[in-house]
């Protein structure tokens, strides 16, 4: 009687998701006695108005699945591992979720990008603009890569932030503001190859009169040293007026 008792906060818990949610069982044993009550507690409580849940057992009799599915629970038989294997390459097929491969991929640019930034200066236009648009593509490399990899977001979360970044972009070139065109480039370039899950080497540089991604870095003019200041908060306005070459309306 205790341990009812004890189940009990938590029979309530699931009967709320239960209500609402698609409950995956793995790991539980289904022979399993104060599971057995947890699910008849909810089972009397909601009736027809639960969801179908499921349930991974290799080790389910025939007459178990039976039992199971006479109270709305659907048994797969086979083992955690070979079930979310199956389950990854489905939702891989219907891109609902990216690959193992393009996520190596792209981890693999982002330590090319990487580099990179972390070596390369910025005494010129286009170093500074090149740094600007590689900040944008780091920036979005790692949310897109924890995002996906930890399951966080979803299909329509990325595709979301797709649309934000291609309206974001043209405000900032009708702004004529060389230093987040840049930035939203990074950005926005990043988005567009993930949602086409194009596997193709991203350019590194940033043009900084063409104001677009380049496979080289172009250095145009050479900007003043920067002075040895502790920087406010928003630090990017303040690199603005080192970068005073930039035609914003170039081609």
């Amino acid at each position: 009687m205790m341990i009812a008792c004890q189940k009990i906060p938590l029979s309530l818990t699931l009967k709320d998701l239960v209500a609402t949610k698609t409950f995956l069982f793995s790991g539980h044993s289904m022979r399993d006695a104060d599971f057995k009550l947890i699910w008849d507690l909810i089972n009397g409580s909601l009736g027809h108005f639960r969801h179908l849940a499921f349930a991974v057992d290799p080790e389910a009799t025939e007459d178990q699945v039976d039992y199971w599915r006479e109270r709305g629970i659907h048994i797969f038989k086979t083992t955690d591992v070979l079930f979310l294997r199956k389950l990854r390459a489905r939702l891989e097929k219907e891109g609902k979720i990216p690959s193992e491969q393009f996520l190596a991929f792209l981890m693999q640019e982002r330590r090319r990008i990487a580099r990179t930034h972390i070596s390369m200066g910025q005494t010129s236009s286009g170093r500074f603009a090149s740094a600007m648009y590689q900040d944008g593509l780091l920036r979005q490399l790692d949310e897109v890569l924890a995002g996906a990899k930890l399951g966080t977001k979803k299909k329509e979360d990325f595709d979301n932030d797709l649309a934000d970044a291609l309206k974001t972009l043209p405000d900032m070139r009708e702004k004529k503001d060389p230093v987040e065109i840049a930035y939203w480039s990074g950005r926005t370039g990043i988005l567009e190859r993930f949602d086409r899950r194009q596997k193709t080497s991203v350019p590194k540089f940033f043009h900084p009169n063409k104001l677009r991604p380049v496979p080289s870095l172009v250095k145009g003019e050479t900007l003043p040293p920067i002075p040895s200041v502790v920087l406010p908060p928003d630090s990017m306005n303040s690199y603005r007026g080192l970068w005073p070459y930039i035609e914003c309306n170039a081609g």
